[in-house]
């Protein structure tokens, strides 16, 4: 077993010597690359927010300066744990926080905070808003932003749905789906009697897991699609729910006209054009078979899974359509709970997806949720966020023992790293949903986590100020190319 050490422009000179077919990652002045053979043999001092790794097995040193001391190690990750700067949850004993979103609500510049907060049943609670003061310090001002309603939430999306300038709020409950105004200034007012279609008589059948605002019809304003589930033992499955904006945000009920007739257990939706024919489709996660659902013009949809999607069943919480291989097409990244692998699969161009899940991600058998897809590191990849609740208790009332959440890290082509040890402190939440944004205007993404169980606040990671390094250790047991035994 051999290694081999290089930096900077003597790597690159390595590689020329030695035929190596790809540079997979420049990082400022720092190179990363392996030969045709597959035998990773470079050595790269990184800068912040590296590429991380591109083969299993790879050891890997984080690095700091000081004055005194120079570069030294650190066990310190690029994300430090700065929930501190977060109020306190009120809710934190007796509520989940499901979901929450970063948006700036007052149009000042800066990424607020909205937290979705429920009870897994129909006993509400307040939803919460935490505003930013422009450095990534948040004040609760809920009680004078937010209607004081009680509802049972678990996911919240925004968007102008008024044309005004301001982002407007539609919240997933168990219940009746809410629809909140913003006046102008940031605060909220409920419009959801007046504006949206009235819920169903059996409220079984409005028990939603995800609301997004998508332009389903493309006719320039934003509409709602609600994903529902029945989540009762020996459940079928709930209709998905479509509502259509007439422009100045009064939306119809159009779900009989434009979305299949299917009782799904439905936990996710992902809106983009798949087949490249113009117009953007539907994928949904599920717990069962996930869907695609191709738009035939104008917003009318078509279940064509049967030939489009490998026929997998899984417990999948969250889907999202992005080109993970920047090969100018849309892949499908699904995150599962119940240990189960999490799944990614690659499209061909033309809507039709190959499962490339046992060759891309890590072998790794956790209670995934959510996943933000981003380039967290600004190499031109994109990489994965992901929000993992851990395993239910085996006896009611169930609690959630919590998991580390991930990074998973794009090494280029779409084949990604778990380099959470990295990136993530050492910490087990049931988290729900992850975000990514720049809370505290240094132009470095910042990640947030909602979490839920009892005493599962928030969770926000600032990315450290520091400058700092990574040193990567490839290892070969193999010969490098042309080298002479």
């Amino acid at each position: 077993m051999g290694i081999n050490k290089i930096t900077g422009l003597g790597a690159l000179r390595y590689a020329q010597k030695n035929n190596f077919h790809a540079v997979t990652s420049i990082i400022l002045e720092e190179i990363i690359m392996r030969s045709r053979a597959g035998n990773a043999v470079v050595f790269a001092s990184v800068l912040l927010f590296v590429d991380a790794s591109l083969a299993e097995g790879v050891s890997t040193e984080v690095f700091e300066k000081s004055s005194h001391k120079g570069w030294h190690p650190t066990s310190l990750p690029l994300y430090l744990d700065s929930t501190l700067l977060l109020p306190m949850d009120p809710n934190e004993n007796s509520a989940d926080s499901f979901d929450l979103d970063l948006v700036d609500v007052d149009n000042d510049g800066d990424k607020d905070i909205f937290v979705a907060e429920g009870t897994a049943g129909f006993v509400g609670v307040q939803n919460r808003l935490l505003i930013n003061s422009g450095d990534g310090l948040f004040e609760d001002e809920t009680i004078i932003r937010l209607p004081q309603i009680a509802n049972s939430s678990v996911d919240v999306d925004f968007a102008d749905i008024n044309g005004d300038g301001f982002v407007d709020a539609v919240i997933a409950n168990v219940g009746p789906t809410q629809l909140l105004l913003n006046d102008g200034y940031g605060s909220f007012i409920d419009i959801s009697s007046e504006a949206l279609p009235p819920p169903p008589f059996n409220p079984l059948d409005d028990v939603s897991l995800e609301v997004n605002f998508f332009d389903l019809d493309q006719d320039g304003d934003k509409d709602i699609l609600l994903a529902n589930e029945l989540p009762i033992p020996g459940g079928i499955g709930a209709q998905n729910r479509l509502f259509i904006n007439d422009g100045t945000g009064q939306f119809t009920d159009e779900t009989n006209l434009r979305l299949p007739s299917a009782l799904d257990q439905t936990t996710g939706f992902s809106f983009g054009d798949i087949d490249n024919d113009g117009d953007k489709d539907l994928v949904s996660s599920n717990d069962g078979q996930n869907k695609v659902l191709v738009n035939t013009g104008g917003g009318y949809f078509v279940d064509e899974t049967d030939t489009r999607l490998p026929p997998i069943s899984d417990a999948s919480r969250h889907i999202v359509l992005a080109d993970m291989d920047r090969d100018g097409d849309k892949d499908i990244f699904v995150t599962n709970s119940r240990s189960q692998q999490n799944r990614l699969y690659f499209n061909d161009g033309h809507g039709f997806y190959t499962d490339v899940t046992g060759t891309n991600l890590p072998k790794l058998a956790d209670t995934s949720i959510d996943v933000d897809i981003v380039d967290l590191n600004h190499d031109g990849w994109l990489d994965a966020v992901i929000a993992n609740a851990g395993e239910r208790s085996g006896e009611p009332p169930h609690i959630l023992l919590g998991e580390q959440n991930r990074c998973y890290i794009n090494a280029g082509n779409g084949i990604f790293v778990d380099m959470t040890h990295v990136y993530l402190p050492e910490i087990l939440d049931p988290s729900f949903d992850a975000e990514v944004g720049d809370i505290d205007g240094d132009r470095r993404p910042d990640l947030v986590f909602a979490n839920a169980g009892f005493g599962g606040a928030e969770q926000l990671y600032v990315s450290s100020k520091k400058t700092a390094k990574l040193n990567l250790t490839f290892k070969y047991s193999r010969p490098r190319p042309r080298q002479r035994r």
